[in-house]
């Protein structure tokens, strides 16, 4: 069910991404048809019509990207509780940044833990350096247990 709802509501933010860039070219046609109907004065002022408009779709693109990065953090935090999650919920701490979690496998069950680094990506999303060098570093097992105390 959870799963579902998350791919609607990723389908309706393609959907009103792809509308708004369709309302942007459809206003450039009329005012290139505008231009070489009414001549330059009238040209003048639909130029200017369009920087307000280009403005106007930079601010929703910067919107759109926000609420892509909202809805990605959202996502994250429900993973868990999803039925293909092939861990425990109560053994995934999430972390955000620079990985989004971190699992400790058996820990629930009070069974020997193995942990996993988990880094959570959705569509076309590629890894940062920052996440890259965090996968190396398990990779190649540079890790190293350390106790603090006061």
């Amino acid at each position: 069910m959870l799963e579902e709802l998350l791919v609607i509501l990723i389908f309706l933010l393609l959907i009103f991404i792809y509308w708004q860039k369709y309302r942007f070219a459809k206003r450039l046609i009329k005012i290139e048809q505008y231009e070489r109907e009414e001549g330059k004065e009238f040209g003048k002022i639909i130029y200017h019509n369009l920087l307000v408009t280009r403005k106007e779709l930079e601010e929703t693109t910067h919107t759109l990207r926000s609420e892509r990065v909202r809805f990605g953090q959202i996502f994250e935090q429900f993973l868990p509780f999803m039925k293909n999650f092939d861990y425990n919920p109560k053994d995934v701490r999430f972390l955000g940044s620079p990985i989004d979690l971190i699992i400790f496998n058996g820990l629930d069950k009070g069974e020997s833990v193995e942990l996993v680094i988990g880094e959570i990506k959705t569509g076309k999303s590629k890894m940062s350096e920052r996440e890259k060098l965090v996968k190396d570093a398990v990779k190649n097992k540079r890790i190293v247990w350390e106790e603090f105390r006061e």
